[in-house]
């Protein structure tokens, strides 16, 4: 064989062998992490059933899943911010099984038309190196996955907060009723292991890295009472600042722990620090603990903001919904898209068509008259024949 034809050919297999290489090690595993194949058809597929659970509930209620009505109103004495109850959804862009699909800009497209105003973003990380763009964050990252109560990744692919943030933007500057004020729960998700294997200061600067977009919407300041951020104005912010203050407004809470940060990047983000102390202003509580809870939630609720949290990733019982609404618990989130529609359509009418509901009147705080000073009594004037005190008359 003449010696040119050979060269050729080890020169061919060569460069077969070297684009092999190329797309078992860098293209493959961007379109082939952990099943997921196909994201564009896959998301078709999501939408398809998801639509498909929206039709036979509309034969019965036409205007499910489709806001229909602004915010009730509140008198000016009880305006605030700790008197409303927000719809949540609970882990913002999770489309639900059987699929296990994260996509942001379908579930918030599909989350504004509802009426939802309000995310829980359970931020957590991974330590994997097979784990990377475009389907996944990087190892390490911050990341808006989901989970099985054993804490194993279920979901087949995960979200970076920043696509997250700008989807939400594209979606508010569209939506119909743009002027509700927007809850963004920023919550704490690192398992353990992962805990241990990251550093937490830097890990929290992500996220407000990731946050930035939001700043010409966020809530920073309130006239005369300065910055309200950082946690600090937190009871002011519930009782005092008049809810028409947070119109078009991005509010912030979070319950990651800010105070190991000495730069305060996250907590400058954070309108609300929250945790489960029941010392704090916001603070979260189980939603099923409060059946037969002798806990006095209506008193407690009136100046206080609780999120009562349900187990798992099914929708909650409807009576434990509404439970929590008689005793003033302003956010239940609600895994309105990951779960059938036929089992949270009831859960969906209890907010009548519109972004947030008014709390009972019983748990309601009401701002009390203000103090007018009553004229004194004659009998207690100290001028002498008419004249003004000090005024001596001489005869």
């Amino acid at each position: 064989m003449d010696l040119s034809i050979v060269e050729d050919c080890i020169v061919y297999f060569l460069l077969i062998g070297i684009l092999a290489f190329v797309y078992v090690k860098y293209i493959y595993p961007r379109i082939h992490i952990e099943g997921f194949a196909s994201p564009s058809l896959d998301l078709v597929k999501v939408k398809s059933r998801i639509e498909g659970e929206i039709d036979p509930v509309r034969k019965q209620s036409p205007t499910f899943f489709t806001q229909t009505a602004s915010a009730p109103t509140l008198p000016p004495n009880q305006s605030f911010l700790v008197n409303i109850c927000p719809l949540t959804g609970y882990l913002g862009g999770y489309l639900g099984p059987p699929e296990h699909l994260m996509d942001a800009n379908y579930y918030l497209t599909m989350a504004f038309q509802a009426g939802v105003r309000s995310f829980v973003l359970p931020v957590s990380t991974y330590i994997n190196r097979s784990k990377e763009p475009p389907n996944w964050p990087y190892s390490g990252e911050p990341a808006l996955v989901c989970r099985d109560s054993s804490d194993i990744i279920i979901s087949e692919n995960g979200l970076t907060i920043n696509s997250f943030i700008n989807s939400l933007i594209k979606n508010k500057s569209i939506s119909g009723f743009g002027s509700d004020p927007i809850f963004l729960f920023i919550e704490d998700a690192i398992s353990d292991i992962d805990r241990k294997k990251i550093n937490y200061v830097s890990f929290m600067k992500k996220i407000a890295s990731a946050l930035s977009p939001l700043d010409p919407y966020r809530l920073t300041t309130a006239g005369s009472y300065g910055s309200v951020v950082g946690g600090l104005q937190q009871k002011k912010l519930l009782t005092e600042i008049p809810l028409s203050t947070f119109t078009n407004k991005i509010i912030i809470f979070t319950n990651f722990d800010t105070s190991q940060d000495a730069d305060l990047t996250l907590a400058s983000y954070a309108n609300f620090i929250y945790s489960t102390d029941d010392t704090l202003p916001v603070r979260t509580i189980g939603l099923e603990n409060l059946v037969g809870s002798t806990v006095n939630y209506i008193t407690n609720s009136r100046i206080n903001w609780y999120i009562a949290k349900s187990k798992g990733l099914s929708a909650p019982s409807v009576s434990n919904v509404q439970l929590a609404l008689e005793n003033g618990m302003q956010c239940i989130p609600i895994p309105l898209l990951s779960t059938p529609m036929d089992s949270i359509k009831d859960i969906w009418s209890l907010w009548k068509g519109a972004s947030y509901r008014l709390k009972p009147e019983k748990a309601r705080y009401t701002q009390p008259d203000p103090v007018v000073p009553s004229r004194p009594s004659e009998k207690l004037n100290a001028s002498i024949q008419g004249q003004p005190p000090g005024n001596l008359v001489v005869n």
